[in-house]
């Protein structure tokens, strides 16, 4: 992406009465651009990133993979099967 293909427009400051009536119909704050796909649901403390991330082997990759599954679940359990292993690319 060079400089041309950059969309000014994008950036443009909208007027105090137009920005406090956009933010008041918008439920968050980020804009709904993101790529559909898979995400993970959070928050994700940053203190359990942060244990999990000071544990040994592969434990910040499979507590990443338990959240991802506990948030396609809707549920705070959810159980490790091969299937669900395959599903987030880890093996034994």
């Amino acid at each position: 992406m060079g400089p041309s293909d950059l969309d000014l427009e994008r950036f443009r400051l909208l007027s105090n009465r137009h920005a406090n009536h956009r933010q008041s119909k918008r439920t968050n704050a980020f804009p709904r651009q993101y790529s559909p796909g898979r995400f993970l649901k959070g928050p994700i403390p940053l203190d359990w990133i942060i244990a999990a991330a000071k544990l040994p082997g592969k434990a910040l990759h499979v507590g990443i993979a338990l959240w991802f599954l506990a948030g396609l679940k809707r549920s705070r359990t959810v159980v490790l099967t091969p299937s669900s292993m395959r599903q987030v690319e880890l093996n034994r």
